[in-house]
């Protein structure tokens, strides 16, 4: 190999593409938000081992309608949410939300000046199908 000097790296996350995706919530992180809120950051890992997170901020208008959509979702995956959890940013329900199957819509976003893909929403399924149907395999023809 003969050397050249590399001028930039490259991306080497491989984020999800925009429109709605299967995946597992692989990890969770407990922090906190630049406004000093509880946040769990969620990372979830689809079946071609792309990458996106997303956070989960408690103490908001948002925060109970965010945690029903994410629950829904895993239980539209076939597990029964337990009664006894109280889920709020506790241990149990950082626990229970690791390695759990999650329908994501993915958008594009600017973050700092940059563009990045972005878990936007977490879906029921009814919702990931409806979006499912019009993929990019959907082929759109101007000659009919």
């Amino acid at each position: 190999m003969k050397y050249e000097r590399p001028q930039e790296r490259g991306n080497q996350v491989n984020e999800f593409s925009t429109g709605t995706h299967t995946g597992q919530i692989s990890k969770v992180v407990k922090t906190r938000s630049k406004k000093g809120n509880d946040m769990f950051v969620l990372t979830v890992t689809g079946e071609n081992e792309e990458n996106g997170v997303y956070f989960l901020t408690f103490g908001t208008e948002y925060t109970e309608a965010n945690l029903s959509y994410i629950l829904a979702s895993i239980q539209d995956n076939g597990v029964d949410i337990p009664e006894e959890i109280d889920f709020g940013f506790n241990k149990d329900t950082f626990y229970f939300l690791k390695n759990k199957d999650v329908y994501i819509r993915v958008e594009e976003q600017e973050y700092n000046g940059k563009k990045r893909q972005a878990i936007v929403d977490f879906l029921t399924v009814d919702e990931y199908e409806k979006d499912d149907m019009f993929d990019d395999e959907t082929i759109y023809e101007d000659s009919w």
